[in-house]
């Protein structure tokens, strides 16, 4: 009976949106700002119930989760981390995480640090955050960067094949621009040696990274490869992959659980730099 109540009091609100000519996600977040100011209590009631009933439009809408993460509190958190735990609410969608994050890039810090903690109470993969990986800049957004290195590190611990970093987000990091005063790429590589069983699968990527951009022509950072376009966007260089491993090498090397060497000693890598000097 409950369940019926509930979808009959959805439709309403569906079709009080049709009729103010507004979309679900515009109304949802005025009328949960105006219900975080009137009356706390039914805010933390409906955030659950909204993501439950309304995940589609919910779960893509930055809008509305900048007003949660704005508004709930410590225990609102405990309690809605609960409802995520028992498997009674999913907050986010794979196809618009990443735009979420960017979103959430502008917010207030505590507004970001509510919204991390949600994110790590669903153990969102590191690999859902790819495409805006060569976009984070740590100095301007600290507390992304800084929870995608929990998320790397969490991942760590975890199984196999969510620690397996891929070749995609290995170009990810390389893909970031090369900084003496970002240490962002150099820590996440870092995290994603730091496990025996995934250490030479990342060596490996390495050494044949730099092999596929000898191969393509792709060496110079702001050059192109062979027979692209002006107009092409600019691809990944063997200079940037360089640049980003020697400043990995300055900060790493020569550490008490010599994890860093292991890179410079694999195969793959050595045959790619041998190919390099010829």
């Amino acid at each position: 009976a409950n369940d019926g109540l509930s979808s009959e009091c959805i439709s309403c609100y569906r079709d009080v949106a049709r009729a103010r000519e507004e979309d679900i996600e515009t109304l949802l977040t005025a009328d949960l700002q105006q219900c975080a100011i009137d009356d706390d209590r039914l805010f933390a009631f409906l955030v659950p119930y909204v993501f439950q009933k309304l995940d589609v439009e919910a779960g893509a809408s930055p809008s509305v989760f900048n007003v949660v993460c704005s508004h709930i509190d410590a225990k609102q958190i405990m309690q809605l981390i609960g409802e995520i735990v028992r498997e009674n609410v999913t907050l986010f969608r794979k196809d618009s995480f990443a735009q979420i994050v960017a979103a959430s890039l502008d917010w207030p810090t505590t507004a970001q640090w509510a919204f991390w903690h949600l994110v790590h109470a669903e153990g969102i993969p590191g690999e859902w955050l790819i495409q805006l990986l060569p976009k984070l800049k740590s100095s301007e957004h600290a507390e992304a960067a800084a929870n995608v290195l929990l998320m790397l590190k969490r991942a760590g611990k975890g199984s196999r094949s969510d620690r397996d970093p891929n070749m995609n987000m290995l170009r990810a990091l390389f893909s970031r621009a090369p900084s003496a005063d970002d240490t962002f790429t150099v820590d996440c590589i870092k995290i994603l040696i730091e496990d025996p069983s995934t250490c030479k699968r990342v060596s490996d990527n390495v050494g044949n990274l730099l092999k596929k951009q000898m191969a393509a022509g792709d060496l110079h950072m702001g050059g192109s490869s062979k027979g692209s376009s002006k107009k092409s966007p600019q691809k990944l260089s063997m200079e940037q992959v360089l640049a980003h491993l020697e400043h990995f090498t300055q900060l790493c090397l020569m550490k008490e659980k010599k994890i860093a060497e292991q890179i410079f000693s694999n195969a793959t890598v050595l045959e790619a730099f041998a190919e390099a000097e010829k």
